[in-house]
């Protein structure tokens, strides 16, 4: 080894393919955690003796995959 200081390395900087491309999403803390929660905001009321539109069984005879037979 010499005793000669070592040099930096030179550094390339790519420039992006897309460079209009919104990246918030891709920084720390810009998750969904950080929009507050809309659900105490939204009241919703449910009145137990309302009957269903569509009855349970046909409903879910409606919503089967149509590869299921």
């Amino acid at each position: 080894m010499s005793s000669a200081p070592r040099q930096s390395r030179r550094r390339v900087v790519r420039p992006s393919d897309a460079p209009d491309i919104d990246r918030e999403a891709d920084r720390a803390g810009a998750g969904f955690w950080n929009a507050g929660s809309a659900d105490g905001d939204r009241e919703v009321l449910l009145d137990p003796e309302a009957e269903e539109t569509v009855p349970r069984e046909e409903f879910l005879r409606q919503e089967r995959p149509p590869h299921y037979s």
